[in-house]
């Protein structure tokens, strides 16, 4: 991407996207290419300089927020093509940082690019030290019968969830892990970023469907949800008989579901969520004179008993 705007001069910024698309031509098919490289290096220089001078708060500025995405995006990928895989992370996170959970076509695009950087980073750390050895030998091809193929790809779809299952293990650990040493919330990965709105419902269906923990019905309301920055939040189904002082910490709630438990009542503390706008009770033993007090405290909260 290169920008063109009467305003200020991008010729440098063409200058980088022509001098990167020969480079990549050039890398194609030698990564050692070192003109190739040099050429890379050439843009990596001015996309670099580009972003030093990144102000994205100011419309008017030459390298503003688009310029910026752009530019980012320019760079990472250029990263990735000359083996810098930490720095093409951490360019393409930044920018998607900067777009603060607003999906576009360019939104979706790094977060493919970013999906890629990781995939060939993970790849490029195991094979790295590897010596290549390189020998000649003849080749001769023999067709097998049509039960071979199939068998081959029941065995390498076979091997694909193995790989899977492997990784999602690794990442379960390593999250389980975190949550031990206090650095994530235990509910953290069951968090939905939905339009900038973050929802949280438990029991979590992927968890019931994985026959896990977080899948079953609660029989506490759980304190660590209101440690986290929630807009929505949906215990429908449980057995929660009380809700604990500490949910007058959660004050970005807007909706809060409560329906079919075992509450007869709720704090005080409830009160502190001036931002609720929606509180849901059906289903549990809410007397009209708690719903009232309830009210009063929330005054511009619907509540829904039934």
């Amino acid at each position: 991407y290169y920008v063109k705007n009467k305003d200020f001069d991008y010729s440098d910024l063409e200058k980088a996207a022509t001098v990167a698309v020969v480079g990549y031509k050039e890398i194609k098919d030698n990564v050692g290419d070192k003109e190739a490289n040099s050429r890379l290096k050439q843009a990596i220089d001015i996309w670099e300089k580009a972003l030093a001078e990144s102000t994205p708060d100011d419309k008017k500025s030459k390298i503003n927020r688009k310029v910026t995405l752009h530019v980012s995006e320019n760079l990472a990928t250029a990263y990735m093509y000359t083996l810098e895989y930490d720095k093409a992370q951490e360019v393409i996170e930044k920018a998607l940082a900067l777009e603060k959970n607003i999906t576009t076509d360019g939104t979706r695009s790094r977060k493919a690019l970013l999906t890629d950087i990781k995939k060939h980073k993970k790849g490029y750390q195991k094979n790295k030290d590897i010596p290549i050895k390189i020998s000649s030998g003849k080749i001769s091809i023999k067709q097998h019968p049509s039960s071979d193929i199939v068998k081959f790809v029941e065995d390498y779809k076979a091997h694909e969830n193995a790989e899977m299952a492997s990784e999602i293990a690794a990442g379960n650990a390593e999250y389980e892990k975190a949550v031990e040493a206090g650095e994530v919330n235990k509910y953290q990965k069951y968090v939905q970023d939905i339009n900038g709105s973050k929802m949280l419902t438990l029991p979590d269906l992927t968890a019931k469907l994985a026959k896990q923990p977080d899948g079953e019905k609660l029989d506490e309301f759980p304190e660590e949800v209101t440690e986290l920055d929630l807009s929505t939040l949906i215990l429908r189904g449980n057995n929660i008989s009380s809700i604990p002082p500490s949910i007058g910490k959660m004050t970005n709630l807007k909706k809060l579901v409560l329906t079919n438990n075992k509450l007869t009542t709720l704090p005080d503390e409830i009160g502190e969520l001036k931002n609720l706008k929606n509180l849901v009770l059906k289903g549990n033993n809410i007397s009209m004179k708690e719903a009232s007090r309830i009210q009063k405290m929330l005054p511009e909260c619907k509540i829904k008993l039934d």
